[in-house]
């Protein structure tokens, strides 16, 4: 698109992240910052860009491990359901033609289950819990059985994870339809009457008690 003469309103800024657990506990006018895991870690680069992080992205698109086996996943902040769920109906489901990935989320789910990042367990942490940017999660597949191990290689993937890459390429679909969004519609596609929904349930003193 770049060599076609397509320039995105918003800086798209992509990163690879190393060191990602350590220390997790503990000049544009806006930006659009997508993950590509695995250089630097991503909270102390959150703790040193804090005030512009703050001020000028626009959302965060995290891809941690992109496929751990069959099913899609996905987490994000409210104000980001709407457009994760429109990218879904255009992405076509990889183990499936005759479908794309939200109808497959709707039959194997019933209803639309879009997680919430509360966890501390990913690069979107530093991102979302210190900066407060809008950030979306995605992936492939829960309970990776390999993971941190000695057999989580590119053969046990070419074998069991995803033999032909079609999921690799869902997730690629879905995260750069995303990204075109955020970074090219003339008024941002948030929700925020959904956050503020969403953001009434969790109000009860019982809850926050």
């Amino acid at each position: 698109m770049m060599r076609q003469g397509w320039q995105p309103r918003r800086t798209i800024v992509l990163c690879s992240w190393d060191a990602e657990e350590f220390g997790m506990v503990a000049n544009i006018s806006s930006l659009l910052v997508i993950n590509i895991k695995w250089t630097r870690g991503s909270t102390e680069w959150v703790e040193q860009n804090l005030l512009n992080l703050g001020s000028k992205v626009v959302a965060y698109l995290n891809v941690d491990c992109a496929v751990q086996g069959p099913g899609f996943f996905a987490g994000a902040t409210p104000q980001l359901d709407n457009l994760l769920i429109e990218v879904a109906k255009k992405v076509q489901d990889p183990d499936s033609e005759s479908m794309t990935i939200y109808d497959n989320w709707m039959i194997t789910n019933k209803v639309i289950n879009i997680q919430r990042l509360s966890g501390v367990d990913s690069d979107f942490s530093p991102l979302l819990q210190h900066a407060g940017v809008p950030s979306v999660d995605l992936y492939y597949g829960r309970d990776f059985p390999v993971y941190h191990t000695a057999f989580d290689s590119y053969n046990w993937m070419t074998n069991h994870g995803d033999p032909l890459f079609q999921r690799h390429v869902a997730v690629a679909g879905v995260w750069g339809l995303l990204a075109l969004h955020l970074a090219d519609d003339p008024i941002l596609p948030f929700n925020y009457v959904l956050h503020r929904t969403i953001m009434e349930l969790h109000k009860s003193p019982t809850q926050l008690g």
